[in-house]
């Protein structure tokens, strides 16, 4: 057992805490000189993250760690494990209750390596990485079971350059959400993939990012069979960009830049208003030879 304790005056159970650490090393050979570290197995984890209503907190202190010399920078390791791990985020300002947590969390690091070079500073690769876990937020109100897998990690920290961070592949299940994302570009603050969604149906997107929808789905209404888009954030405005979006038989193509106001470029074809305005709980009495009236007191409630 071990632990790593708050800052002095920061009261309340420690910032990190272990049952037991298991490791297993190799000793390098002559062709070989970084350190070869096989496997390293963390069970009983608990971190507990916390910001007091003062706006202190008990990790800032943590880092940053000071680099390496460069004869030590090279490792390489196969697997790293946290078994049955617990996570909590706290800020007190808002409410004593942890804002977000992961119980059950077993995560899996495999072939880790992290590079030398004096110039290029950290450089850091890691194959594949594998999280599940039960996760709980309170602001929004979420909670099921989490998995996120990850393949292709390359994160470089320079010392006088912004960091990057590239990964090839990225599937997250959530709830009832399923996700996927590939060739993921972060360079803080932008961000950009391309984006793409199982089929799941409307009310249980919503609900999954925090949205109680006005409507019920059914087996034939409100049914996502498809979404993709490429995505971009630059830190101020989200592009999506070549968003495909088929709900039942209709078709959503086009551009959408999250701005004040919203831009749209969009294609719609196979919209069946008439059955959307019944299932989001209005009434129609539309003659079908009537000029076309958008519906806009209708979205404005949807989204009120």
């Amino acid at each position: 057992m071990g632990s790593i304790g708050n800052p002095p005056g920061f009261a309340g159970p420690p910032l990190l805490s272990w049952q037991e650490i298991r490791l297993r090393v190799h000793y390098s050979t002559l062709y070989e000189p970084a350190p070869l570290l096989d496997r390293i197995t963390i069970t009983g984890v608990v971190a507990d993250l916390r910001r007091d209503r003062e706006g202190r907190d008990n990790f800032s202190d943590i880092g940053p760690i000071e680099p390496s010399s460069p004869s030590a920078a090279a490792l390489a390791m196969p697997v790293i494990e946290l078994r049955d791990a617990s996570f909590r985020y706290t800020d007190e300002a808002q409410t004593t209750a942890p804002l977000a947590v992961l119980d059950g969390a077993n995560l899996t690091l495999e072939k880790i390596s992290r590079g030398a070079g004096v110039s290029e500073g950290a450089h850091w690769e890691v194959g594949a990485l594998s999280l599940t876990a039960n996760a709980k937020m309170t602001q929004p109100s979420l909670a099921g079971p989490l998995n996120v897998r990850v393949r292709d990690l390359d994160a470089r920290i320079p010392e006088d350059a912004d960091m990057s961070i590239d990964v090839a592949n990225v599937e997250l299940g959530f709830d009832a959400l399923r996700a996927k994302t590939d060739a993921l570009a972060f360079r803080p603050p932008a961000i950009a993939a391309a984006v793409g969604l199982e089929p799941i149906v409307l009310d249980q997107l919503l609900r999954v990012t925090g949205v109680e929808p006005p409507f019920r789905s059914t087996a034939d209404l409100l049914q996502v069979r498809e979404l993709v888009m490429q995505a971009r954030f630059d830190g101020k405005l989200l592009r999506l960009d070549e968003l495909v979006v088929n709900i039942d038989e209709s078709r959503i193509r086009g551009d959408v830049l999250l701005d004040d106001p919203v831009r749209l470029a969009l294609e719609i074809d196979r919209l069946d208003l008439e059955k959307y305005t019944a299932a989001l709980g209005g009434e129609t009495d539309d003659d079908p030879e009537a000029p076309l009236a958008f519906p806009g007191k209708l979205l404005q409630d949807f989204y009120r």
